[in-house]
C-alpha cells in the first residue's frame, strides 16, 4: 500500500512540477483605444538577417533619454516626454501615429512591423534594408 501512495505522489508531483509557469499576458489584437498609453523603452536591438539580436540600448540613446515616456493618444498624436534625466537641451516633441493595420504602426510616416502586443509589452521592428532590423521594446506604464 505504501508504495501505491509513493507512487501516486510521484506521478502528481511530476505532473504539477511541469505545468509551465507563464506570467505574462497573452497576445491581443492592437486597436486604438489599446495600444493608447504611456510606454517606455526598455531596450533596443538590432538583428542582421538569420543573426541574433544584439542590444544596442546604450549604444543608440543616452541615459537622459532612455527614461522617456512616449504618449500613444486616442487622437492619434503622440507626445514624446523627456522625464526623470533631462537631456540638455529638453527633448519633448509631439508627432503623429497610426495603426495601418493589425501589425503596423505608422510614426511620423516610417511604418513599423508589431512583432508583439499584449496589452503591455509593445514590440515594433523597423527594416533597415539588406535583411537588418531594428526593434524596439516599449513597456506600459
Amino acid at each position: 500500500m505504501k508504495k501505491v501512495l509513493l507512487a501516486i505522489s510521484f506521478v502528481s508531483l511530476v505532473f504539477v512540477s511541469c505545468k509551465k509557469d507563464n506570467d505574462e499576458p497573452n497576445d491581443v489584437t492592437p486597436t486604438v483605444q489599446n495600444v493608447s498609453g504611456s510606454y517606455k523603452m526598455a531596450k533596443v536591438t538590432t538583428k542582421a538577417s538569420g543573426g541574433a539580436e544584439q542590444d544596442v540600448t546604450t549604444m543608440f540613446f543616452d541615459a537622459c533619454e532612455r527614461d522617456d515616456v512616449y504618449k500613444f493618444n486616442t487622437n492619434l498624436t503622440y507626445n514624446y516626454q523627456d522625464v526623470g534625466t533631462v537631456c540638455s537641451p529638453d527633448g519633448s516633441f509631439d508627432g503623429t501615429w497610426d495603426l495601418l493595420n493589425t501589425t503596423t504602426i505608422d510614426i511620423d510616416g516610417s511604418s513599423a512591423t508589431i512583432v508583439k502586443f499584449n496589452g503591455t509589452n509593445l514590440n515594433v521592428s523597423y527594416d533597415l534594408g539588406s535583411g537588418q532590423s531594428m526593434i524596439f521594446y516599449f513597456v506600459k506604464q
